[in-house]
């Protein structure tokens, strides 16, 4: 069975979303993504594939794990569209964000604040992983 992600970046107030298919969990692709991408540039590039298979330490062995020829990369419109969009309808169960030099992780698995809107609470990926 497959642990669903989206790995994102926000670029001028748009989040880009790239769908990662196999292990998505904090241990296996937050790990990898922590030690690994660690720049814009390096995120943004990641994410412009669209959609992987599996995540790889680099973009080249990655680009070979690529499941398909389906290359679109999703685009929310604002942090708040992407934190409703992802959560109430996708099957994924980690949400990877690059923001301001950082890596956010969100999941359901995770506590939550809640209002009438559903709104998950994002945790720094180097701190939860550093604990």
């Amino acid at each position: 069975m497959s642990t669903r992600s989206l790995i994102c970046v926000e670029v001028k107030g748009v989040v880009r979303a790239c769908y990662c298919h196999w292990d998505g969990y904090i241990e296996n692709n937050g790990v990898i993504l922590l030690d690994n991408y660690k720049t814009q540039k390096d995120v943004e590039k990641l994410v412009n594939l669209g959609s992987i298979s599996s995540l790889r330490a680099t973009f080249e062995e990655t680009v070979k794990e690529q499941h398909s020829d389906y290359h679109e990369v999703s685009e929310y419109h604002s942090l708040m569209d992407f934190l409703m969009s992802a959560f109430k309808g996708s099957d994924c169960e980690y949400f990877y964000l690059w923001i301001n030099g950082e890596w956010l992780v969100f999941s359901g698995h995770f506590p939550q604040i809640e209002n009438e809107d559903y709104i998950a609470q994002g945790f720094s990926l180097d701190k939860l992983l550093n604990l």
